[in-house]
């Protein structure tokens, strides 16, 4: 008989046989499984759109950024034309009037000192960049099907600069050079005896050369690699001669784009100067140029005619004799004149590192070589009769002490618009004057000061026997003068006109200082009337001051030959390269 079964147990049994039934269970892992393959394609290709659509939108943004910067000063005018440019380039790439949030001109500065965030000063004066900030919408397909937006916000922003450069020049004119007083001294300061007419001379002031040019000549004399940069090349050694040789090639090579002014005659002069000196003295590249702004470019990769930035022939014989004899002591014996019948002056000189000749963009600066000299003003004897007795004053002679510090010139800035294109500022050096002597070993000596020692003017004789010696001390000091701005325009960069600081300097500095300086004494060596030896005193003291106030025209002959001068320097511009926008953040 079979047995019943009642209560839970039909449910317990169909139960049991719902939990071993499968039919359908793959509809449901089906349906989980492309919804995750939905989130997933929504996250990696709409991702992945986005990302696209910020690029696209960074790589216009970079573009629009690099239109506007072409056109950039302070006028209205050109503020438009940037606008212009940029809403161009956004329409030519597909993008609408307002993917353009804002763009804001300003003056960016590549100072490594300043965090990236602050090198940028928005709507300052002068611009030379623009910040350009620009959003659009980002489309997105998988995520609309879950429910969620369909685009999504990506911004841009791009700053681009104008990278404007200038080849300026700091020092005294050179100009009508005297060619005794400048042979002497290159002579000296190159070790030889050089031998150039007042043509010559004339010939190398008046011709100028590519600065690239020149510097990629210079690379092959010294066998640079082809894959050196100029930054290798400063660093590099170079003879007198090599250098001479590689301005000659420029000179020689030029087809009227590499070289100006009077080639035939300064090729002529670099010939004549070549075969007069030692060839093998070297000194650094560096000492003799700078270029901040290139030297990670790859030598010979920037081209050197057309626009390219100009250094005077003249100017570069002066730095290499500069830096061949930095530290030395040159001695010019009596190669100076004064028109006082009777007097001679006998002159060393002693000159520091300097550069005075750069290309670079704002910021830039050079300073002028720092220079000492120890003269000696020799007088004939000085005598007063009285009655039958003659008092003289014998071996009279006055040294004077004169130290030029160095002056500092620097790109302020590079407007690139007219009639302002380059500005310079300027700052004279310190000059001191005092009387007494200087050791030769101090005189080289720019790590220091020197000891000038006190010394004696005149021995006092009365009939032949010594009575008095007369002493003479004293000092003086110009300060230095600046900082100066100085601004050229193009016309001024193409005449090569000179500005000089402090503005309106006569070149009168010993005149105008020494005599009010000099202090006589008399030490009693005998008995004597002392208005006898005050009478002899002032008429030494008037001699002196006489000469004194014709020193100024002979020594500043003498320093123009090196492009230096006495409280007083010049600057000029010689080339300026508003060049190509470039991206700087």
């Amino acid at each position: 008989m079979a047995r019943r079964t009642y209560g839970l147990w039909p449910l317990l049994a169909a139960f049991a046989g719902f939990r071993r039934d499968e039919r359908g269970a793959i509809s449901i892992i089906a349906a989980g499984t492309i919804f995750l393959v939905l989130a997933i394609a929504a996250v990696v290709i709409d991702a992945g759109s986005i990302l696209y659509a910020r690029r696209s939108l960074q790589t216009v943004t970079d573009a629009a950024a690099l239109s506007a910067a072409q056109h950039l000063d302070a006028t209205a005018a050109t503020q438009m034309a940037a606008s212009t440019a940029i809403d161009s380039v956004l329409s030519e790439n597909g993008y609408v009037a307002t993917t353009l949030v804002s763009a804001t001109p300003g003056v960016y500065s590549p100072d490594e000192t300043k965090a990236a965030s602050d090198r940028f000063q928005e709507n300052a004066p002068n611009p030379n960049a623009i910040k350009v900030r620009t959003s659009a919408k980002a489309p997105t397909y998988f995520a609309r099907a879950l429910g969620w937006s369909n685009a999504i916000t990506v911004t841009a922003e791009s700053t681009a600069m104008r990278k404007a450069t200038a080849t300026f020049q700091a020092g005294t004119r050179l100009a009508q050079l005297q060619d005794g007083i400048a042979n002497a001294l290159l002579g000296g300061l190159l070790g030889t005896t050089v031998s150039l007419s007042a043509v010559d001379y004339n010939g190398l002031l008046g011709a100028n050369i590519s600065a690239l040019s020149f510097l990629d000549a210079l690379a092959t004399q010294v066998g640079l690699s082809s894959t050196s940069t100029y930054g290798d090349l400063l660093n590099t050694d170079a003879t007198v001669g090599q250098i001479l040789n590689a301005g000659l090639n420029v000179l020689q090579n030029s087809s009227g784009t590499l070289a100006s002014g009077s080639v035939s005659s300064a090729i002529s002069a670099l010939k004549l100067l070549l075969n007069q000196l030692p060839l093998n003295g070297s000194v650094k590249i560096s000492q003799l140029v700078s270029v901040p702004d290139i030297i990670d470019r790859t030598v010979g990769t920037l081209g050197g005619g057309g626009d390219s930035p100009e250094i005077n022939v003249y100017g570069l014989v002066a730095a290499t004799a500069r830096a061949r004899g930095a530290g030395k002591v040159i001695n010019l014996g009596t190669t100076l004149t004064v028109p006082i019948t009777g007097t001679t002056i006998k002159l060393k000189l002693a000159v520091g590192e300097g550069i005075q000749s750069a290309t670079g963009g704002v910021g830039t600066s050079i300073n002028t070589a720092q220079v000492r000299l120890a003269a000696d003003v020799q007088l004939l004897d000085t005598s007063s009769t009285l009655l039958l007795s003659t008092i003289t004053a014998t071996n009279i002679d006055l040294p004077l002490y004169i130290e030029a510090a160095q002056g500092t010139a620097a790109i302020k800035a590079i407007p690139c618009t007219s009639p302002e294109m380059v500005t310079l500022t300027g700052t004279s050096g310190a000059v001191s004057l005092k009387y007494g002597t200087v050791a030769d070993g101090d005189l080289a000596n720019f790590t220091s000061s020197p000891t000038v020692t006190p010394a004696t003017v005149a021995n006092v004789t009365l009939l032949g026997l010594p009575i008095a010696r007369i002493d003479a001390t004293g000092s003086a000091s110009v300060a230095s003068h600046g900082p100066e701005d100085h601004t050229f325009s193009d016309n001024d960069i193409q005449s090569s006109t000179i500005q000089t600081v402090p503005t309106g300097n006569d070149g009168r500095l010993i005149a105008e200082n020494a005599p009010g300086a000099l202090h006589t004494s008399v030490t009693l060596l005998g008995t004597v009337s002392l208005g006898l030896l005050d009478l002899l005193l002032s008429g030494i003291t008037s001699t002196l001051v006489s000469v004194l106030s014709t020193l100024d025209a002979p020594i500043n002959s003498l320093l123009t030959t090196l492009g230096l001068g006495l409280g007083t320097m010049d600057m000029s511009v010689t080339g300026v390269k508003c060049g190509v926008p470039v991206l700087v953040g």
